[in-house]
């Protein structure tokens, strides 16, 4: 690895991170103050309190990450995924495990709950990223890829029996989009797609609850006060808030939505704030996503650009299902809103995962030789023959030089 000057870190991916931060800070105190005073927690900053200090330390996280040099977390990758599938095992075990609403999410740490599938979804980003570098042009063997896809399908089964099919399609959406840059033959790729279709199909009609949010997403108003009633509020929230919305702490759907400082926080900022704040706030997570990329492409190493656009990727495709969700355009997974919902395992791992983005930024000059990348090709040599699909912008002209020299010198 060349020796290269730090670049500060990528100003606008921070500036979004932080705007989001803020917004769900003021959004879960908006949501929650008067469920909070109302349930016999006497404190309706009890919500908020909570929130300000996950995103302190998850702040805290990804300032350590960001000064983190990228390679490093390469040689922590194995124990993270092992602790993950451990704890995604744990929160099964009775009297370890915590269940809420049916659902064995969490470990209880004193007055922290955690949820290990919000760190497991990092780990198989790290992963990835660092056997699909390793690999290679290797990974368009089945025979080289089914081994790292099993360790995919063994967290997203865990994950699924806890249960929580939101987190695992997140977990398989990210994996998908990671085989793609990495060059996985198109093929396989829709060969995969075709199964996890089938899969999540029957894995819909095999649970009725899941079944009945699929009827419900086709019929909200079907079961207006059973599986109905928390979507066809939002969809009241959506509807009320019109352009300009209702203003801050003047929503009303609120009360209604059971948990509104979680997955459905959405709606009461699209009431509140109108079609323009949702507007604002899909802006804020399109720059994360092109800045996430932007990092992830303009890098010289392939693990770190993998890294880099994986944990945008899981980041993004979370916050486009939970508002395909409070907008009824897909049926109910339960994911939170990155950034914005309560919940600290949530926000602290994708705060330290940004972490790990931004000080991809700062090593964007180095030079890092992979055992599978050849430091100048094209394009078109490196898609036809299979590598990465991540772009090489800076190396294009070198190589132009190269063969031009060539021909001279011939």
């Amino acid at each position: 690895m060349k020796a290269a000057r730090k670049l500060q870190p990528d100003f606008w991916l921070l500036v979004a991170t932080v705007v989001l931060v803020v917004a769900g800070v003021l959004m879960v105190f908006d949501a929650s103050f008067a469920r909070a005073a109302d349930r016999g927690m006497g404190d309706s900053w009890y919500f908020v309190k909570r929130q300000i200090v996950f995103a302190l330390v998850g702040f805290l996280g990804l300032f350590l990450a960001m000064r983190v040099h990228p390679l490093a977390f390469r040689r922590f990758t194995k124990i993270t995924v092992f602790v993950s599938i451990i704890l995604l095992g744990l929160v099964m075990v009775p009297g370890i495990g915590k269940s809420i609403g049916g659902a064995a999410r969490w470990i209880p740490i004193g007055p922290f709950h955690l949820q290990p599938s919000e760190l497991a979804k990092l780990a198989v980003v790290m992963y990835l990223a660092d056997q699909f570098a390793a690999r290679g042009t290797a990974m368009r063997r089945l025979g080289t890829l089914l081994p790292h896809l099993l360790v995919v399908g063994l967290v997203a089964m865990l994950v699924l029996a806890e249960p929580d099919m939101g987190t695992a399609a997140v977990v398989i959406f990210t994996t998908g989009v990671m085989m793609y840059v990495a060059g996985v033959r198109k093929r396989q790729l829709i060969a995969f797609a075709l199964l996890g279709l089938l899969g999540g199909a029957a894995l819909i009609v095999m649970e009725p609850y899941r079944l009945e949010r699929v009827l419900t997403f086709l019929n909200p108003s079907r079961d207006y006060y059973g599986s109905g009633y928390q979507i066809t509020h939002a969809l009241m929230a959506l509807a009320t808030g019109g352009l300009r919305g209702l203003g801050l702490c003047e929503g009303r759907e609120k009360f209604y939505i059971p948990a509104p400082q979680t997955d459905m926080i959405g709606a009461t900022l699209a009431e509140e704030a109108g079609f323009i704040g949702m507007l604002v706030l899909l802006g804020l997570f399109i720059l994360f996503t092109y800045r996430g990329l932007c990092v992830g492409h303009r890098t010289k190493s392939t693990y770190m650009g993998l890294l880099a656009i994986g944990i945008t990727s899981m980041v993004s495709l979370q916050a486009l299902m939970n508002i395909a969700v409070f907008t009824s355009s897909m049926p109910a997974t339960g994911v939170p809103l990155p950034f914005i919902s309560y919940g600290g395992s949530c926000l602290m791992v994708m705060l330290v995962g940004v972490g790990m983005v931004l000080s991809v930024s700062r090593h964007l000059n180095e030079t890092v030789e992979e055992p599978e990348a050849e430091k100048y090709e094209s394009r078109h040599h490196r898609r036809r023959h299979g590598r990465t699909r991540i772009s090489r912008a800076q190396y294009r002209p070198t190589a132009k030089r190269i063969r031009r020299r060539a021909s001279v010198y011939r």
